[in-house]
């Protein structure tokens, strides 16, 4: 009994790492999707073909939905106390539970708790998890640069409120609104020619504001902001590429892999594996000419009569 329950969990564990099941996850996403916003499009029309469609898509809703739970469950079973040791099973099985409670309930809020099936992608996706790894793993130097980026907005709302507040009142006429003009520019990048436009108007030396404030905000803080980003999208990378290398080679050296060409490790750790392996399949067989060999006969059995020989000659 306990090796058919075994057996059935392990290949529930092969079943739920297969692509099969993340195209099938994947399908039934998208037709939730569907279903969810064509529910709420016709939800108000008072039609009977509209109330009729309407209990149809409420009830395949509800079917995907069991679908989901059930996947849950399963998972639970296959993996045991382990499901729970990732966080991103769960916030699978948060999103799931928020969203059974939208079963058989007539409370407008509650119901808007299916749309949380739609966060279901960031767990199933390997992509979005990625990302999103990537961006938490950043916010603290994200802050960083962005406070100093509304360190530089500060100082340049002083500057343009000494120098325009009088001129441009409804620029810089006080320091709320120049730090709300630049602050909106710099998101904005675009309105710096049209302020540029309308300053250059009363002030040709104007430009001695404009562009150090547009070099400094929008092409070196905001620009430094992205690296940030992209920076830790690519340490992200590296570092779970580097997880799956040393997996795959624990995996190797336990028997788990057999197969190292279509791993991800490079060309030259590759010729390594190949040339171990092929150390240990003539290792394999030299220990099993050995095992096939006769046992050598000692010299002192050679000269050491049998009993039945000594009561002959006895």
């Amino acid at each position: 009994m306990l090796h058919h329950i075994e057996s059935s969990r392990e290949y529930l564990r092969n079943l739920f790492s297969s692509r099969r099941m993340h195209i099938f996850i994947a399908v039934l996403l998208a037709l939730s999707a569907i279903t969810i916003s064509w529910e709420i499009t016709i939800r108000y029309q008072e039609t009977p073909e509209a109330q009729r469609l309407l209990g149809y898509l409420g009830t395949v809703n509800t079917i995907i939905l069991c679908l989901f739970a059930l996947e849950i469950a399963l998972r639970i079973f296959a993996f045991g106390c382990s499901y729970f040791k990732s966080g991103w099973n769960i916030f699978d099985f948060v999103v799931v539970g928020l969203s059974l409670l939208t079963v058989g309930s007539f409370f407008q809020i509650m119901r808007t708790f299916r749309l949380f099936l739609f966060l279901r992608t960031i767990s199933v996706f390997p992509n979005f998890q990625h990302l999103i790894t990537s961006l938490a793993h950043a916010i603290p130097r994200i802050l960083s640069t962005l406070m100093l980026l509304l360190f530089a907005i500060y100082i340049f709302s002083v500057w343009g409120v000494i120098e325009y507040s009088v001129m441009f009142p409804e620029l810089f006429g006080g320091l709320s609104i120049a730090f709300s003009t630049i602050f909106h520019s710099v998101l904005l990048g675009h309105t710096w020619s049209e302020i540029y436009q309308v300053m250059v108007k009363v002030d040709p030396d104007v430009g001695f504001f404009i562009y150090p404030m547009v070099v400094v905000l929008n092409f070196l803080l905001l620009q430094m902001v992205l690296g940030v980003i992209i920076s830790a999208l690519h340490f992200q990378n590296v570092a779970e590429q580097e997880h799956k290398k040393h997996s795959f080679i624990l995996g190797w050296l336990t028997g788990k892999h057999k197969n190292h060409h279509d791993s991800p490790l490079s060309a030259d750790t590759k010729i390594i594996l190949h040339e171990i392996h092929k150390l240990k399949s003539e290792l394999g067989a030299l220990e099993a000419q050995l095992h096939t060999m006769p046992k050598p006969v000692s010299a002192v059995e050679k000269k050491e009569p049998s009993p039945r020989g000594r009561s002959k000659k006895s």
